[in-house]
């Protein structure tokens, strides 16, 4: 399907952690709340996108910069967790 709202070529695409088959959230059953998506897009928005109704953008953010990618940040405890994992 299509994004709503962005006005020209979408740059980039990130599917949030929670929501992604290689986060072990997602398998634990803590990614609760609809899937979000964030878009980096030629008119210098970047916005968050609701995947499960009709693709509709639920905030955007102007920055100066022209965007080429977009990426979700893991919360530093998940983040931590899995360093512990790799470890044993």
């Amino acid at each position: 399907g299509c994004l709503k709202g962005p006005a020209g070529s979408i740059r980039a695409l990130a599917l949030h952690p929670r929501h992604s088959s290689s986060c072990p959230s997602a398998s634990s059953g803590l990614s609760d709340g609809p899937p979000l998506m964030a878009s980096a897009g030629l008119d210098r928005f970047l916005r968050v996108h609701s995947t499960s109704a009709g693709q509709q953008a639920l905030g955007k953010v102007y920055l100066k910069q022209q965007l080429t990618g977009v990426a979700w940040l893991r919360p530093p405890a998940e983040a931590a967790g899995v360093a512990d994992e790799k470890e044993l």
